[in-house]
């Protein structure tokens, strides 16, 4: 991260609007900032975390967001908790959004049962986040439970 106070205001996005467009967890966007893939710069005297727009852009111009993986394995469900829980929105919304018993989305969420792609589809529809977000997920996650 660099510091400085030279970048137009105009020109920076603070962290959670960053997370919001790129529809990832605050963690998984200080992973992206802590590995150098997308540039944050400490703004002012109490150091404020900012992006600039062409930072962001260069970004999902290089690299589809979709396609990040991190170095350990976390399940689908825990992911889409995480979500959930960033974007304020409840599991019987999003039930409801999918068209599923709430009982389905339980079990997904907190006993990591296998999601399967017409969930995932559903899921995009629900959340616009990739289907290929779930399917990949859910293949790394199977992938680590199998090599344990």
């Amino acid at each position: 991260m660099s510091k400085g106070n030279q970048l137009p205001m105009d020109e920076l996005l603070k962290i959670s609007t960053v997370q919001a467009e790129l529809r990832i967890s605050r963690s998984m966007l200080q992973g992206l900032m802590d590995s150098g893939e997308l540039k944050a710069y400490r703004i002012g005297d109490k150091g404020f975390l900012r992006i600039k727009r062409s930072d962001l852009t260069a970004f999902l111009q290089n690299r589809q967001v979709n396609e990040y993986h991190p170095d350990h394995s976390v399940s689908p469900g825990k992911a889409l908790q995480e979500i959930l829980d960033n974007i304020g929105m409840s599991r019987v919304t999003l039930a409801s959004r999918m068209g599923y018993p709430l009982e389905t989305v339980n079990d997904l969420i907190d006993r990591h049962t296998l999601l399967s792609h017409e969930m995932a589809k559903r899921l995009e529809a629900a959340l616009k986040t990739p289907a290929i977000f779930w399917i990949t997920r859910e293949r790394l996650y199977r992938e680590a439970l199998a090599g344990r």
